[in-house]
């Protein structure tokens, strides 16, 4: 059991759950929150388009690959992904839904994608990182990172956004990655 809690398992599942975070607001959260915005289910269903960018991971992945073996390649990717999606979460939060919708559908968009560039990243650090008799310890650290991402996701950043708005739910999703 103590090594389940060392730091190498630690940070790979904050990871894993930093990364779901945004992946299940925007798949989830936010097609309720449209709803009670008074949005089209046709709107509501185009910007489901944003999940496009995890399917679409194989095309861009051996760009994140080259340059593997330097030192902290991986960790990079991951640190400018996440500043990148933190920034970017932190501006879609100032927008007003209804008379910036468009900008707030590009940048979910960008978001994607950028969270999808990350979400190689970890995986390809997880395998780098731990050996392969470790991995099965591993696997549980991620599901328990990806678990607590779709519950805080999905769940709790619905009732911050029911409670205290928009801006307090993204600008809390943006937090939660930069930190």
């Amino acid at each position: 059991m103590k090594n389940f809690f060392n730091r190498q398992y630690t940070i790979l599942a904050l990871l894993f759950m930093v990364r779901m975070i945004p992946t299940v607001f925007f798949m989830m959260a936010l097609p309720v929150v449209l709803r009670l915005e008074g949005f089209s289910l046709d709107v509501i269903a185009l910007l489901q388009l944003a999940g496009v960018p995890y399917l679409l991971k194989f095309v861009w992945a051996p760009l994140l690959d080259r340059n593997s073996g330097a030192g902290n390649h991986y960790k990079q990717w991951v640190w400018w992904s996440c500043l990148g999606c933190g920034l970017l979460l932190l501006v879609l939060g100032t927008l007003d839904l209804r008379s910036h919708f468009r900008l707030a559908a590009i940048l979910i968009m960008v978001i994607s994608v950028i969270a999808s560039t990350l979400d190689i990243a970890i995986n390809a650090l997880y395998i780098k990182l731990l050996p392969f008799e470790k991995r099965g310890t591993g696997s549980s650290t991620k599901m328990l990172g990806l678990n607590l991402g779709s519950i805080l996701g999905s769940g709790f950043f619905l009732l911050v956004y029911n409670h205290f708005g928009w801006q307090a739910c993204i600008w809390g999703i943006g937090a939660v990655i930069l930190c």
